[in-house]
């Protein structure tokens, strides 16, 4: 504890540890948390177990007020840029165009180029059951080919 402080530079390498720390403690935040609304929430727990364990290693409650400025900028620091860093995600527009074209089969194995030369009109059989093995799993049999399917 008596290593803080802001004039020996061992207490200076040891802040810009702690400020390095809470930096790629945020790009945690975004990996695990993804959520802006829970980046304090976990920050502020991280560093209460981390007061914890200071209390409990140095048999004596912190005291200095050089460890509860670093720590309070740091905790400031991480939960800050992690909550930007959490927002930029969740704020990303949500493309309501997502299921697969219906002329677009690049998604079949290479066993399917039997289908592929069968031409691909809006009603065609080929789409609807590679489609449907898409979505299924199910490898679709000839009878299904020549039954007549709808493709959306």
């Amino acid at each position: 504890m008596e290593i803080l402080g802001f004039s020996t530079p061992p207490g200076r390498l040891s802040m810009m540890a702690f400020i390095l720390n809470a930096l790629t403690c945020a790009l945690g935040l975004l990996y695990f948390i993804r959520r802006g609304k829970q980046c304090l929430d976990f920050t502020v727990t991280v560093h209460f177990f981390h007061l914890l364990g200071c209390w409990i290693y140095n048999s004596r409650f912190p005291s200095t007020l050089t460890w509860w400025l670093v720590h309070i900028v740091c905790t400031a620091l991480m939960a800050a840029i992690g909550e930007y860093l959490c927002m930029r995600i969740e704020l990303r527009e949500i493309p309501l165009n997502s299921a697969p074209k219906s002329n677009n089969l690049s998604f079949l194995p290479k066993s399917y180029a039997l289908y592929l030369q069968v031409p691909k009109s809006p009603n065609s059989q080929v789409c609807a059951c590679a489609l449907r093995q898409k979505r299924t799993g199910v490898i679709p049999n000839y009878r299904e080919i020549s039954t007549p399917w709808r493709c959306y």
